[in-house]
């Protein structure tokens, strides 16, 4: 790294503590959102910095645009549902007077700084040189069936935390639409939007190359950066660029198929994992001659699991006919 890297990473761990920092006093949930949005993206730029692009992406999408879209539509229904003004909600959640801010903040920081001072000392008195795991990933990864470390990493050496991965995440899907279910009342109805040349002929010229693109990352996963997640992603974001031009997406849907693609990720992971514990002795341990095929079909079912995830989010908040025991039959 040259003086112009090292400059450049000065500046931006600076600009992401200032970022930091003035999220906790900002004074408008609006003005919280959009930092927060910047925030993610800045992260996501640091992961590239450090040579991790796998989780750049996974960030810069997640961590980003599509937490970013939610915090968008929550601060809408905050700001307007039962014609609340903006003013009024913003007041009672920011109503506190500046030393009570102050201290909240303060408590905060001794907190994190509990909570790092262990793994500093940690990192402090372990060894600077040495290549870590690496030679031990690449030693074995003849038997993984794929040639990325990364995927071998994410789908074989630690594939259960992956499959923890995918739990937390149908569980945040399940809770949320819960909720939202409980709250029945304020189911918003469908608002018709009016043809635009426009946006339909752009999601008419983008759908198929953003199809591409998503199918791409997911054989890309197997011998260099992309995978299920990144696939789930641009998925999703297809899905929901589709549903923002007005047109009809996941309700179309019977709600046995997307329940089913809510899950089938999960399930397979589970199924597979019984199966080599019968077959192998252990938990999703595969046989060296079965271990490219059973990658390939466990990132195929996992992207179509984070995709409807996801989408479930952003639109399934919203869309009325997503919580119907049979289909709409408008």
């Amino acid at each position: 790294m040259g003086p112009v890297g090292g400059v450049f990473d000065g500046l931006l761990a600076l600009v992401l503590l200032v970022l930091s920092i003035r999220l906790l006093f900002v004074s408008s949930l609006f003005h919280a959102v959009v930092l927060f949005i910047a925030l993610g993206l800045l992260m996501g730029l640091t992961w590239v910095r450090l040579q991790a692009p796998d989780v750049a992406l996974a960030e810069a999408a997640i961590g980003a645009a599509l937490t970013g879209v939610l915090f968008i539509d929550l601060l809408y229904k905050l700001t307007h549902r039962n014609n609340i003004r903006s003013s009024v909600s913003e007041r009672l959640i920011y109503e506190q007077t500046m030393p009570r801010r102050w201290l909240t903040a303060c408590l905060s920081a001794l907190v994190c700084i509990a909570l790092l001072a262990p793994l500093l000392m940690v990192a402090a008195q372990s060894p600077t040189t040495g290549a870590g795991l690496t030679p031990a990933v690449s030693a074995a990864m003849a038997a993984t069936g794929v040639t990325h470390e990364v995927t071998a990493v994410l789908l074989n050496f630690r594939s259960f935390d992956t499959l923890l991965e995918l739990t937390v995440l149908f569980v945040a899907v399940l809770a949320a639409l819960t909720l939202r279910v409980m709250d029945t009342s304020s189911l918003p109805t469908a608002i018709p939007k009016p043809p635009d040349p426009l946006m339909d002929g752009l999601w008419r010229l983008l759908l198929p190359l953003l199809v591409a693109v998503s199918g791409y990352l997911l054989w890309l996963g197997s011998f260099t950066s992309g995978g299920a997640f990144q696939s789930g992603i641009v998925m999703a974001a297809t899905i929901i660029l589709l549903s923002l031009t007005g047109q009809r997406t996941l309700e179309l849907l019977p709600p046995l198929v997307w329940r089913a693609l809510l899950v089938v990720g999960l399930l397979n992971f589970i199924v597979v994992g019984a199966a080599m514990l019968m077959l192998e002795g252990a938990f999703l341990q595969y046989p060296q001659g079965w271990a490219g095929g059973l990658i390939l079909l466990l990132e195929v079912t996992a992207s179509l699991t984070i995709a409807t995830a996801l989408v479930t989010l952003v639109l399934g908040l919203s869309v009325p006919a997503m919580f119907k025991r049979y289909p709409d039959p408008r």
